[in-house]
Formats: C-alpha cells, structure tokens, sequence
C-alpha cells in the first residue's frame, strides 16, 4: 500500500492544521471536559505522522530541510531547559505542543513527494466550514459562557479558541474556498460560496485585525498573480470594506479606536519587553517567554531571537525567506493554495504568533522547503489527479 500515492500526507496535513479549532469548538458546543475530545484527536495526529515516517521508505531530506531540523532541535532544548532549569510556567505544556502538535506532523510532510492540492483542499474545507459553523452555532446557543468575550468587548471567542485563532481559521476556509470555487462548477460553486459567506460572518464577529489584514493582503497578492487586480477593486474590495467598516462590525470599532486598543497597547509593551531582554542575551537567547509578563513576544521572530539568539534566529529568518519566495512562485501554478496558507500563516506568526503552536506555519514550511518546488510545478487542477 502506497501511503503517499493515497494522499495520506495532505489528509495528515489538512486535518494537523485545522482539526484542533474544530475540535476545540466541538468541546465548547458541547460543554463537555476538553480531554475527552482533544487527547483522541492528538493521538490521532501522532499516530497518523508516526505511520507515515515508518511507512514511506524515504523522507526527502534537502539543505534547507536539515536546517530546519536544527532550528527544532534548538527551539526543543530551551523549552526542556525553560521546563527542568529554569522552571518557567508553561514550559511543559509549549514542549509537548510543540513535538506533538508542530514536529511530528511536519516531518511527516517530508514524505511526500507534491503537494497534493485537491486532497488538501477537500479536507481543509470540510474542516475549516465545520469549525466556523461550530463556533457561530455556540455562540448562538450561547454556549461559551464566561469565557464568550462577545458580552465584554464584542469580540467572538469560544472557552477553547480566542478571537485571532477564530479568524485565522475564517480566513483559512475563505481563502481555500476560493481556491475550489475557481475550479468549481454549477451546484459545487453555489455549496462553497455559502461556506465562504459563513466563514467571513465568523471573521466578523471575532473583531480580529490581524487575520482581516491576512485576509486582505493573501487576496492582493492572488489577484496580482493572476492579472486580475481590476476584479478585486471592482468585486473585492467593496466586499473587504463591508466586512471590515459596517458599522455593526466589532472589526469596526477595533479599527476605529486602534490607538486606544488595551490589547494593542499591551501587545507593544510585550514587544519593547521582549526586545529589551534579548538585547541583554543577543548570542544564545534567554527564555522562550518575555519574563516579565510571562507571555511569548506575539511575533515569531523575535520569539526566535529570545529562544535561541541571534545567530541561529538569522538561519531561521533566511529559511523563512526562501519559503516565502517559493510560496509566490506556487501562485504562478495551479498550487497557489499551498503560497496563500504560507503567507497568512506568515502574517499571523509576525503579529501573533509563537513558536511552540505554529502548527500551520511549521507545517506549510516544511512543505515548501522540499525538494518538489526546485522547479516549477505542472498546473494542478481540482479533479486531475496526474498533477497533484
């Protein structure tokens, strides 16, 4: 049996970067304790990778890749430090989330020999639809309890996912939405714009700036790939604006009042913090945390620079780099879903990100430092699946 020929590796991809929102939602609607649905599906999400990297005789380990295993290797040290030397709160919870969750379904990545898109997509979308859905059923059931920060500040969020993951997994089924719709026909199309609109209902009400700006800028660079920036101003933008501007939108209100922002505002002491305390250690970083606040910097790279110094942050910034060139270069084929996720996951990770549960960073990282994007890949269409 093939695994990879059977599409296992976008099947453990799709469902390793989505199935934790919607099974956090899942709790949430159901009030149930969290460890009766989320130890199941991470077991599942380590066995799934584990079989993967036992079964598939070779993983296809390039430069970039051996790189990016030492930045793993690094990153897994300071959190085993931070957790047994320096006793830092949280620490065992960042380690364990951080193999379990980012390593493992990474490395299984290695051993696919192309993204398979249509696989991907199918199973991104079911998960990502089912996961909004969720969310905007418990919060019309009012099923979130004190922890719905809807009551306080307007803002959707569930007892499991804040408001920013809420969003990201919104702009994630929009994004790949799109992606299908393009390729869809007839019936299909009209099924997967009703899963676009409620996704971009779930953005709305979570009132998150930063998914919205991935939002914007992943459908920029798309219809600029495409030569198709007049239909994105004409179609597009009044849309984003809406969705963004209405005025019964918390996205409204959080854009209109962005310099009295408390969370934006704590967000740029964090940030100072952060950058004043790896000024002290620049060589070998000094905790996977600001100490002061106990909170990770919200930015992946300085979250580098604090883990692991400045040195090997460079080697993590130039592999991002090159990840982000390949992921432009998709949009000029027919896997331009693969450089879309990549540039959100990118934008999230730089205004909200921490290193030990970028799943979807790592995981799309690992996947474009293969050896598959040396060239440009055939056109890949939903339904072909010679190419994909």
């Amino acid at each position: 049996m093939n695994l990879r020929s059977m599409g296992l590796p976008a099947i453990v991809l799709a469902v390793a970067m989505f199935g934790y929102p919607l099974v956090g939602n899942l709790v949430s609607l159901l009030e149930i304790d969290s460890r009766v649905l989320s130890i199941p599906f991470r077991v599942l999400v380590i066995v799934l990778s584990l079989w993967l990297l036992v079964s598939c005789r070779r993983m296809h380990l390039t430069r970039t890749r051996i790189a990016l295993l030492l930045i793993w290797l690094a990153y897994t040290i300071r959190l085993a430090h931070d957790m047994m030397v320096a006793r830092i709160e949280g620490a065992d919870y960042a380690l364990q989330f951080f193999l379990a969750g980012c390593v493992l379904p990474a490395m299984a990545v290695f051993t696919a020999d192309e993204f398979q898109q249509e696989r991907f997509a199918r199973v991104a979308f079911a998960l990502t639809v089912a996961g909004c859905a969720a969310t905007l059923l418990g919060s019309l059931l009012g099923r979130f309890g004190e922890a719905d920060l809807t009551t306080t500040t307007g803002r959707l969020s569930t007892v499991a996912l804040n408001p920013v993951s809420l969003g990201h997994l919104a702009v994630s089924c929009v994004i790949v939405g799109l992606v299908i719709w393009t390729r869809a026909r007839g019936a299909s199309r009209v099924a997967v714009s009703s899963g676009v609109v409620l996704a971009l209902s779930c953005l709305v009400m979570t009132g998150s700036k930063g998914p919205a700006l991935a939002l914007i800028i992943c459908l920029a660079i798309w219809a600029a790939s495409k030569g198709a920036i007049w239909k994105l101003i004409l179609f597009g933008l009044p849309t984003l604006m809406f969705v963004v501007f209405a005025p019964v939108s918390p996205l409204a209100a959080r854009f209109a009042g962005l310099g009295e922002d408390v969370s934006t505002l704590d967000r740029l002491v964090i940030l100072r913090d952060s950058i004043n305390q790896a000024a002290e250690s620049p060589l070998f970083g000094s905790a996977f945390v600001e100490l002061n606040s106990g909170l990770y910097p919200h930015n992946l790279f300085l979250d580098a620079v604090l883990a692991f110094g400045i040195p090997l942050a460079i080697v993590f910034a130039v592999l991002v780099g090159i990840a982000t060139v390949r992921s432009l270069r998709c949009l000029q084929t027919g896997t331009e879903l693969l450089g879309l996720l990549f540039i959100q996951s990118l934008i999230g990770g730089m205004l909200s990100g921490a290193m030990f549960a970028a799943t979807s960073f790592w995981c799309l990282l690992a996947l474009l430092l293969g050896p598959g994007l040396r060239k440009k890949w055939p056109d890949a269409r939903l339904g072909d699946q010679s190419n994909i």
